[in-house]
């Protein structure tokens, strides 16, 4: 009888114990979560800036296209983007970027879509070779074609979380979500209530092969201004020059930035900012 006793009172502290574990795990997530600082919503002003942005001409560009150093026959090269550097007063353009790239899968809908990462570093001048580096990239999403659909931007001075559509996306998301949600653009983009900080900056034509994009950055910040088609004319009135890039794979980058996610994350960073169709 005292046998029976000893194990039950036994058994009883190792539930009491796990149980208190499991209560401290819960407590631990809570905490995490509501303690975490939240970002500010994006202003109607902020937003006009955005789509404002995205339809400035650069007076002076510098243009970096991808070195033929490498394998040319491979994703990651294909749609490699072409740099179009915004050059004001002396700044020529600074130094010439080295862009690190990672091809990947993510499941959206219950489908895989193929998808490459970009990113790059370099000091905000020519001159000033031991500045801190600025980081940038986009994050290409190919539809069940092969064809790239989304151009995510990882990084933005003014916090938003700036997507451009192929027109393609956007008409299939027209014909079966119906019209843009209050106070968006376009039919492709989630509520302001569910992805406050997401924004579309503008839908780009469909190219006729796959091929990069022509992402244009402004001068003296690591924002992109716009990111259009390479079958589109450049937002640029004079071309100063045309120099070539390195691209490496992302594992000789020795830190990867804050920004850059995991495929599990970046499905749900786009399921949240995108109404998205099957494509």
């Amino acid at each position: 009888m005292q046998r029976t006793f000893a194990r039950s009172a036994d058994s009883f502290v190792r539930e009491f114990r796990l149980i208190s574990a499991f209560a401290f795990l819960g407590l631990c997530v809570t905490c995490v979560t509501a303690c975490a600082p939240k970002r500010e919503s994006l202003s109607s002003e902020q937003r006009l800036a955005i789509y404002e942005r995205a339809n400035v001409q650069f007076a002076d560009a510098v243009l970096f296209k991808p070195a033929e150093t490498g394998p040319t026959n491979i994703m990651g090269f294909r749609l490699a983007p072409l740099l179009l550097q915004e050059v004001v007063n002396t700044n020529q353009g600074g130094a010439t970027p080295t862009v690190y790239f990672e091809e990947g899968k993510v499941q959206l809908n219950n489908r895989l879509h193929a998808q490459v990462t970009y990113l790059w570093n370099s000091p905000t001048s020519a001159s000033a070779a031991d500045a801190k580096p600025t980081f940038q990239g986009i994050r290409i999403t190919l539809n069940a074609s092969g064809s790239p659909v989304i151009w995510e931007v990882l990084a933005n001075n003014s916090g938003g979380e700036l997507v451009f559509v192929a027109q393609s996306l956007e008409a299939a998301a027209l014909k079966t979500f119906g019209q843009p949600l209050a106070g968006r653009r376009f039919a492709i983009e989630s509520s302001l209530e569910i992805a406050p900080n997401a924004i579309v900056a503008r839908v780009i034509e469909d190219g006729p092969v796959p091929m990069g994009p022509i992402v244009h950055l402004n001068a003296g910040s690591r924002n992109v201004s716009t990111l259009i088609c390479r079958c589109m004319p450049t937002q640029a009135k004079n071309l100063l020059a045309t120099e070539t890039y390195e691209l490496r794979p992302s594992a000789e980058l020795n830190v990867l930035p804050a920004f850059d996610k995991p495929s599990q994350e970046a499905a749900m960073r786009l399921t949240r900012a995108l109404r998205l169709p099957t494509f």
